[in-house]
C-alpha cells in the first residue's frame, strides 16, 4: 500500500550539480515569447522566500523563514535567532541586489507568511498574530510592534494566517486558511464584524478559510467570503474586484482561481451541515472539481477557473503597461506545485467572468527545484518573482534552507536598468500623480497624501478622474469618496461614475456608495441608476452591495431596496450563475419580502420560465418549499431535474416540509418511471415513520420491496428500521460481489441487535460464504462484530480454516490486533493450529509498537533480497523502467489499494494521475520511504474510539454535527454517529506502512518511482 503525501521530501544537502547553481536557473526556464525573465537576487543572499513587497524605492522585502514546522522538520538545524525580513535593494541599477538589510528577526516572525509595506509601517502576518512593524527613524530597522490581531489559530501552518493588501478604497484586504478558524483583537476580544456575526469558523454563519476586510487600525471589520480551503493571498483592482486562489484537497486537481463576490460561500464543504465534499449527497457531481467545491449548490459562488493539480501561492494584479498587452490589467499567479508562474486573463461573462491561462514562467521541464512562492509588481512596471526553491511545495516539510532566489520579469528585450521612477508626495498634484503607479505601495504613500490633503486634493484628482485609463480614474474616485468633504460633493461623483460609459467605473461607483453608507443612503443614488441598460455586471454589484444596504436600513429604504430586488429579479436571464448567486446574497434574511414582491410584480406559472424555476431553486423563503414541490411534482420537470430541486430543499426548513415531501411521494400522480424512482427515493429519504400515515406506510413497504439488493434497499430499512427485511439484508452481508455493501448491511444488523441471527448463519454456511461474513464483519467496524470474530477464533469446535481467517480479519482493527496480541502476552492457551495465524497477523499489523512486539515475540528473516537501498541522493539520480514500474504499482507495491490513477484503483490517499506534475522524484522517494514525515492536509489518519470500546482508523471523509465519515485501508467508508465516540485523535503516522521497501527490490522501487514521475497533466 502506498500513499503518496504531498509535501514529503528529504534529500541530502550539498549537492553540487549544475542545475541548482543560481546562474543556471533561466536556462531552466520555459519562459512566454513576449518575455524575460532575469535572476535578481539569489543565496546567500536569502533563502527561502515565503512571502514578498516591494516599495515605493524599488527595494524588496523578503519574509526569510529557516524555521517552517521544526516540529516536521528536526532533520534541519533551527536558527535559533527567529526567522528574518531582509530589504534587498539594488544600488546601482544593474537589475542584480547588491544590498542586503535586515530589517527584523525573532522567534515571533518563525514561518512568517505574510508582509504589507505601508510607509514606514509594515504589516507582517506570522503565526496566531497579525502585528506592525514601525521604523520610526528611516534606518530601516524595525523600532517598535503595534499588535493589530490575535488569536488565529494555524501557527506554522500553510493554512493559517496569509499576506495583507492595501486596497484601493484604503482598507486592508486579507484571508486565512481553514485552520485559521478565528480571530481576535490585540487585546484577545472574540471580533465580532460589522454584520453582528462572531469571526469563527463554527458555520454560524462562516466556515473555513475566509477573506476581511478593515481599516488600517483594524477596526469596522468585515467577513467579506467563507468556506475556501485554503485561500493563500487575496488581491484587488483598482475598481474594487477581489480575486484569489485557492487549494483543493491534494491529488484531485481542482486547485481553483475565484472571482470573488463579497457574503458568498465558496464551497469547500456542505454550507448546511460541513460535511467533506465526499460526502454523498442528492446531485452530486460526477466530475471532481464540480463535486470537490459543491458547485451544484445552491447558495454556492461559481468557480472562475480551474486549474489542475497545483499548491497555489501569491498573486497580484498587473495594473502596468511595461508588460505585454496580454498581462495588462490581468491577474499574475504562482502555483509552486506545477513549478509555473501563469496569468488568468478574464473577461466579463454575463454578470461574472471567464478566463483562460497564460504561462508566463515554466519550470517543471528542467528543474521541478523552481517554487514560486509570491510575485509582485514593481515601481518600474517589471515583477519580482519569489522562488522558495525546494525539491516539495512545503506543505508540512521543507528540505533545502540554503537556498532561495528573486527573479526579475520584463518585456521581451526592454531589461536593462532596474531604477524606480522619482515620486513626490509633497503636493497634491504629484501625489495624484503618483496614484498612477503600479506598484501598492507607492499608491498607498500617495493616497494617504492625498488624504491628508484633505479638501485640497480636490482639483488634482478631479483632473485624475478626467483622464483616459480608466483604473486611473477609479483611484481617483476612491480617494475622492474618503476625502472629508460634504456629503453632497461625495454623491455628485458617485452619480459622475454611475453616468460613465464604463461599466466597470459604473461597478465602482455603486461600491464607493456601499462604502460610504454611513453617510449616503441607497435613495440618494437610486434615481441616477439606468436599470433598464444596465449590464449584468452592474446589476450583480448592486445586489451585492443591497446585503449591506439591508443591514439596518429605515422602513422607506427597506421597502426601495426590495423593490429593486424584484426588478433585478426579473432582469435575470438563465443560465447565469453568477447573477443568482448574486440575487440570493441580496436577499439573505429578507427571502421572504424579495420573493413577496417578485411574485406580486411578476406573477406566472414558474413551469412556464426557466428563470423563475432558477431563482426558486436558489432561494430560501417560507413559500420555496411549496413551490419547489410543485416543480418537482410537474410532468415537464425530469428525473435528473428533479433530483435539483430535492437538493434544493435540503437548505429549507418550514412547518409543513414533511407534509410536502409525503405528498410529492406517495400521492397518486403518474410519474413516469426513471422519475417516479427518484422522487419515491428522494422523499422517503428525507421522512420520518412518524410522519407518514397508514396508507403512505403501505406505499413506503411496496418502494423497499422494489430496491431489494442495493445501497437504497440498506437505506430504507435502517432508517424506517422495517424488520420483516432483516433476512434479506442478511444474505446482502454475506455477498462477497459488493464489499462496501456487505458492510453496510453487516452493520445495519449489529446495530439493530441482529448479531445472534449473523452467528447462527456462520455455523451453517459454506466456507467461502463464511469467510464472506467474517469480511463483513471486520468491514463494519462495529464491537460486536469485533466480538462476533473473537468468538469464532477462540471456539475451538469450529473448523481451523475458519479461525485463522477470523484471526486475520481481526488483526485489520487496532482494537482487534491488540486483542489477538493480548492472548500472547497474557499467555493465554494457545490451540498451535492458530500459532501461525496469530503470527501473521501481529506482524502485519499497521500499528508499529505491535509489530515490535510481535518481532520480539516472533523473530522473522530479512527482508527480500536482504540488500541495502542506496541513499536519497543515488536513488534519485536513477533512471527506472516506467512500464515496468505500473505493474509493481498494481501488484508488488500494493498501491492500487488505496490510490487512483486515471480512475483506476481504491480512493484511500490522494489521486496519483498528476503527481508527476508536483513532486520530484527525490519527493517521491521519501513519501515512500518516510510516509509520516509528511502527511497531506486532509489525508491526515484519524483514530476513532468509539463508546463500545472499539476504534476505527482511517482518513476522515467529511464531519457533521451529527456524524463523522472515515475510509479506512481497505476503502471501507464508515459513518459514525457522534453519539458513539468516546475520543477522536490524529495520529502521527501514515495510513501507508513506513516499511513498504521491504516488500520490493531497489530496482522494482526505482521503476515505481519512474512511472510514478510520468504521471501528469495532459497537454491539451
Amino acid at each position: 500500500m502506498l500513499i503518496i503525501t504531498v509535501g514529503n521530501l528529504s534529500v541530502a544537502l550539498g549537492q553540487t550539480d549544475k542545475v541548482h547553481v543560481s546562474e543556471n536557473a533561466i536556462s531552466q526556464f520555459a519562459i512566454h515569447p513576449e518575455l524575460d525573465v532575469e535572476l535578481f537576487a539569489s543565496e546567500p543572499m536569502l533563502a527561502n522566500p515565503t512571502n514578498i513587497d516591494i516599495d515605493h524605492l524599488g527595494r524588496v522585502w523578503v519574509c526569510e523563514v529557516i524555521n517552517y514546522r521544526q516540529f516536521r522538520n528536526g532533520d534541519s538545524k533551527p536558527r535559533e535567532e527567529g526567522d528574518r525580513i531582509l530589504i534587498l535593494e539594488d544600488t546601482d541599477g544593474d537589475a542584480k541586489a547588491d544590498s542586503q538589510k535586515v530589517f527584523y528577526q525573532g522567534r515571533d516572525i518563525d514561518s512568517v507568511h505574510g508582509i504589507c509595506v505601508l510607509g514606514d509601517r509594515v504589516l507582517v502576518s506570522a503565526n496566531d498574530s497579525v502585528f506592525y512593524l514601525i521604523d520610526s527613524d528611516g534606518d530601516s530597522k524595525a523600532d517598535r510592534k503595534e499588535v493589530l490581531f490575535t488569536g488565529i489559530s494555524g501557527t506554522q501552518h500553510d493554512h493559517g494566517i496569509h499576506a495583507f493588501v492595501f486596497g484601493p478604497d484604503g482598507k486592508l484586504y486579507f484571508n486565512f486558511g481553514n485552520s485559521g478558524r478565528q480571530i481576535k483583537d490585540k487585546a484577545g476580544k472574540q471580533i465580532i464584524d460589522k454584520a453582528g456575526n462572531p469571526v469563527i469558523a463554527n458555520s454560524r454563519p462562516y466556515n473555513q478559510g475566509m477573506i476581511f476586510r478593515c481599516n488600517l487600525d483594524g477596526s469596522d471589520f468585515e467577513t467579506l467570503a467563507w468556506n475556501f480551503r485554503n485561500n493563500w493571498e487575496v488581491c484587488i483592482d483598482s475598481f474594487g474586484s477581489l480575486w484569489q486562489s485557492d487549494n483543493d484537497d491534494d491529488g484531485n486537481r481542482a486547485t481553483r482561481i475565484n472571482f470573488v463576490m463579497p457574503f458568498g460561500n465558496y464551497g469547500y464543504t456542505d454550507q448546511r451541515t460541513g460535511a467533506g465534499w465526499r460526502t454523498q449527497r442528492t446531485g452530486m457531481h460526477p466530475d471532481v472539481p464540480t463535486r470537490h467545491w459543491y458547485q451544484n449548490d445552491p447558495g454556492i459562488v461559481p468557480n472562475l477557473l480551474i486549474t489542475g493539480a497545483g499548491s497555489p501561492t501569491g498573486i497580484c494584479v498587473y495594473e502596468g503597461d511595461s508588460l505585454p498587452l496580454v498581462f495588462q490589467n490581468q491577474m499574475i499567479h504562482c502555483d509552486a506545485g506545477p513549478n509555473i508562474v501563469r496569468a488568468y486573463p478574464v473577461e466579463v461573462s454575463g454578470a461574472g467572468y471567464s478566463a483562460s491561462i497564460v504561462n508566463m514562467i515554466d519550470g517543471a521541464e528542467k528543474n521541478r527545484w523552481f517554487r514560486p512562492s509570491d510575485v509582485c509588481v514593481a515601481p518600474d512596471g517589471s515583477l519580482i518573482v519569489a522562488d522558495w526553491y525546494d525539491p516539495g511545495v512545503g506543505g508540512h516539510r521543507m528540505q533545502d534552507v540554503q537556498r532561495g532566489r528573486l527573479f526579475r520579469v520584463t518585456a521581451k528585450n526592454a531589461g536593462g536598468k532596474y531604477q524606480s521612477p522619482a515620486v513626490d508626495f509633497s503636493t497634491p498634484e504629484l501625489s495624484a500623480q503618483a496614484l498612477g503607479s503600479p506598484n501598492l505601495a507607492t499608491r498607498y504613500l500617495a493616497w494617504k497624501a492625498l488624504q491628508e490633503f484633505g479638501s485640497k486634493s480636490v482639483s488634482a484628482l478631479e483632473a485624475l478622474w478626467s483622464q483616459d485609463n480608466p483604473r486611473h480614474r477609479a483611484r481617483a474616485l476612491w480617494a475622492l469618496g474618503n476625502l472629508n468633504i460634504p456629503k453632497a460633493q461625495k454623491i455628485k461623483y458617485i452619480k459622475n461614475g454611475l453616468g460613465d460609459a464604463n461599466p466597470d467605473l459604473q461597478i465602482t461607483a455603486i461600491r464607493m456608495a456601499v462604502l460610504l453608507q454611513d453617510q449616503i443612503a441607497y435613495s440618494d443614488i437610486y434615481d441616477d441608476i439606468d436599470f433598464e441598460n444596465a449590464n449584468p455586471a452592474l446589476l450583480r454589484a448592486i445586489l451585492v452591495g443591497m446585503r449591506q444596504w439591508m443591514l439596518d436600513p429605515t422602513p422607506k429604504e427597506a421597502d426601495q431596496l426590495v423593490e429593486t430586488w424584484a426588478t433585478i429579479a426579473s432582469m435575470y436571464r438563465s443560465p447565469d450563475r453568477w447573477f443568482l448567486e448574486a440575487l440570493g446574497i441580496a436577499a439573505e434574511n429578507h427571502w421572504d419580502a424579495c420573493l413577496a414582491k417578485w411574485r406580486a410584480n411578476f406573477s406566472g406559472d414558474p413551469m412556464a420560465s426557466t428563470e423563475m424555476k432558477d431563482i426558486l431553486w436558489r432561494s430560501r423563503g417560507k413559500s420555496t418549499v411549496a413551490e419547489l414541490g410543485g416543480i418537482i411534482k410537474h410532468p415537464s420537470t425530469t428525473a435528473n431535474q428533479t433530483k435539483r430541486y430535492f437538493r434544493a430543499l435540503d437548505f429549507l426548513n418550514s412547518d409543513d416540509k414533511a407534509n410536502i415531501l409525503a405528498e410529492i411521494a406517495f400521492s397518486d400522480v403518474d410519474y413516469e418511471i426513471d422519475k417516479s424512482n427518484v422522487v419515491l427515493m428522494e422523499s422517503a429519504n428525507r421522512l420520518t415513520v412518524e410522519s407518514l400515515n397508514k396508507n403512505q406506510l403501505k406505499k413506503l413497504n411496496q418502494l423497499i420491496e422494489q430496491k431489494r439488493g442495493t445501497p437504497d434497499f440498506i437505506s430504507l430499512v435502517n432508517r424506517f428500521s422495517v424488520e420483516q427485511f432483516y433476512s434479506d439484508i442478511l444474505k446482502i452481508s454475506a455477498d462477497s460481489s459488493n464489499p462496501q455493501l456487505a458492510a453496510d448491511a453487516m452493520k445495519l444488523l449489529l446495530n439493530k441487535k441482529q448479531g445472534t441471527q449473523v452467528k447462527d448463519l456462520i455455523l451453517r454456511s459454506s466456507p467461502e460464504t463464511q469467510q464472506n461474513l467474517c469480511d463483513a464483519l471486520a468491514n463494519s467496524g462495529t464491537n460486536p462484530g469485533g466480538a462476533i470474530l473473537n468468538g469464532i477464533a477462540k471456539q475451538s469446535s469450529l473448523g481451523l480454516p475458519l479461525r485463522n481467517y477470523a484471526i486475520k480479519k481481526m488483526g485489520e482493527s487496532q482494537s482487534g490486533a491488540r486483542t489477538v496480541l493480548s492472548w500472547i502476552t497474557k499467555k493465554e492457551k494457545i490451540d498451535p493450529g492458530t500459532l501461525p495465524a496469530i503470527q501473521a497477523t501481529l506482524h502485519g499489523a499497521r500499528w508499529n509498537d505491535i509489530r515490535q512486539k510481535a518481532n520480539e515475540l516472533f523473530p522473522i528473516a530479512a527482508t527480500k533480497n536482504s540488500k541495502p537501498l542506496p541513499s536519497m541522493d543515488q536513488l534519485s539520480k536513477r533512471k527506472g523502467d516506467a512500464a515496468k514500474g505500473k505493474l509493481v504499482f498494481e501488484n508488488a507495491g500494493t498501491c492500487a489499494k488505496c490510490h487512483l490513477v486515471n480512475g483506476k484503483g481504491i480512493e484511500v490517499g490522494p489521486d496519483l494521475s498528476e503527481i508527476g506534475n508536483k513532486l520530484s522524484k527525490t519527493a517521491l522517494y521519501e513519501s515512500i520511504l518516510f510516509p509520516s514525515a509528511g502527511i497531506s492536509h486532509n489525508y491526515e489518519n484519524w483514530m476513532i474510539q468509539k463508546s463500545d470500546g472499539r476504534s476505527i482508523t482511517g482518513v476522515l471523509l467529511g464531519e457533521t454535527d451529527a456524524e463523522i465519515q472515515i475510509k479506512d485501508d481497505k476503502g471501507i467508508q464508515h459513518n459514525i454517529s457522534v453519539d458513539e465516540i468516546d475520543a477522536r485523535k490524529r495520529q502521527q503516522v501514515s495510513l501507508m506502512p513506513a516499511d513498504l521497501h521491504k516488500e520490493l527490490t531497489t530496482g522494482e522501487l526505482v521503476d515505481l518511482v519512474e512511472y510514478l514521475s510520468t504521471l501528469k497533466k495532459k497537454k491539451n
